[in-house]
């Protein structure tokens, strides 16, 4: 358990009674004389009580990190019932300033690393594309609500884009690649979730095809530093010794396995979902188990490169299986179809030494790793100043390319 989720536990059992409460007044008081505040300009303050404007100052003073010890005053206070109940608040509700800026803000500020951090960005961009889900399903997803999710998606994906890069600066590669791989997959099942619940919603099309869009947006720039990703993992290990590659290999394949041993647990719990959405389930794990298989016998053959990469495929694709499975039961409608809208994940993949993509390909505005291939440029280049083709040259890759049938 996660300190969060201990603090929200320990506030639901504490009920403070009307004295419990003055003494937590009084001593709030007492601190607030004791360090004033000193206001440089003379503009009337607004109560943070007194209108939606004035809550909004409240929440971004209690944003600070150093107020994290308020924040927590004030989940105690509310005795944990309100702040539980916000959980579930969604766009609109008169709860969901508290989900978002009480709640949440104390999960973003006990979060004391990067890896921690990036968890929690990574599981706040998720809820807010449940929320939009959930509302889809309610016929409720109004332009201010979907405004209100794009924003707060954006927030936390960018968020989370910075965090895994920085982990990447840090020098822990396998690691940040195995997060974006897992905030991949995610953006994956919520953009497939999405374009099926767009087929059973004929009158918020158009809020629902831009909550989409944007998810797309992410998902296609995830797919693209994953890649990179892969790539330079497979470079870095070139300075390594052979034990710390495999158990950097290890840590990807304990991940996998973990993630297809809780689908298997979902599927043996028979969640309420239907007949053809377990079916796809079914073939779906089974994909990422034959997947795992493959990635094995490379991890037995000390082909620890490969083997790290087909773990990484085992493990998204059993994590979106996770994730339709769970949002069927939880919104009882048929996503079968969602696995259907995945279907390019079933392809052959290619398992290579790493190349770079051709300077012709608009650059990423990230710290993105830059892999040097000058022959490869200069004929890019060449190409493209006489013209004499306008498709975007194939990357060529270092070695021979291992094709697998998935």
């Amino acid at each position: 358990m996660n300190l969060f989720n201990f603090i929200t536990e320990q506030a639901k059992k504490f009920s403070p009674t009307e004295n419990e409460k003055e003494v937590i007044h009084r001593g709030i008081s007492v601190y607030v004389k004791a360090h004033p505040y000193h206001i440089t300009h003379t503009k009337p303050i607004i109560s943070p009580f007194a209108s939606r404007s004035g809550w909004h100052h409240f929440f971004i003073l209690i944003s600070n990190k150093k107020y994290i010890s308020t924040l927590v005053i004030i989940m105690l206070i509310l005795g944990g019932g309100v702040s539980a109940a916000a959980q579930e608040a969604l766009p609109g509700d008169s709860l969901y300033p508290i989900k978002v800026h009480i709640n949440e803000s104390v999960r973003t500020r006990l979060a004391f690393s990067n890896e921690a951090e990036v968890a929690v960005e990574k599981d706040l961009a998720n809820e807010r594309l449940k929320e939009a889900e959930k509302l889809v399903v309610k016929g409720t997803l109004t332009k201010k609500a979907k405004n209100t999710i794009k924003e707060g998606f954006k927030k936390h994906a960018d968020q989370t884009k910075a965090l895994i890069l920085n982990i990447k600066s840090e020098g822990n590669i396998e690691k940040a690649a195995t997060i974006n791989s897992d905030f991949e997959s995610t953006l994956d099942a919520h953009a497939s979730i999405l374009g099926e619940l767009s087929k059973k919603d004929p009158t918020n099309q158009e809020e629902i095809a831009d909550v989409h869009s944007i998810v797309g947006v992410y998902l296609k720039d995830a797919t693209k530093i994953r890649q990179e990703g892969e790539d330079t993992v497979v470079l870095s290990s070139t300075n390594k010794n052979e034990a710390e590659i495999k158990a950097s290999t290890e840590v990807s394949l304990q991940a996998a396995n973990a993630k297809i041993a809780e689908v298997d647990k979902l599927l043996e719990q028979n969640k309420d979902i239907t007949l053809e959405t377990k079916t796809q389930a079914i073939t779906r794990i089974t994909t990422a188990k034959d997947i795992f298989a493959q990635g094995k016998a490379k991890f037995d053959a000390k082909e620890y490169n490969q083997a790290y990469i087909l773990f990484q495929k085992a493990a998204r694709t059993a994590q979106n299986t996770n994730l339709v499975i769970s949002s069927e039961d939880e919104f009882k409608i048929n996503l079968s179809e969602s696995f259907k809208a995945d279907e390019k994940d079933q392809e052959p993949i290619e398992v290579s030494e790493p190349h770079n993509p051709p300077e012709a390909i608009e650059k990423d505005t990230t710290e993105a790793v830059s892999l040097p291939v000058e022959n490869d440029k200069k004929e890019v280049d060449s190409k493209i100043e006489s013209k004499e083709s306008t498709e975007i040259p194939k990357p060529i890759p270092a070695s021979k390319v291992l094709k697998l049938k998935l």
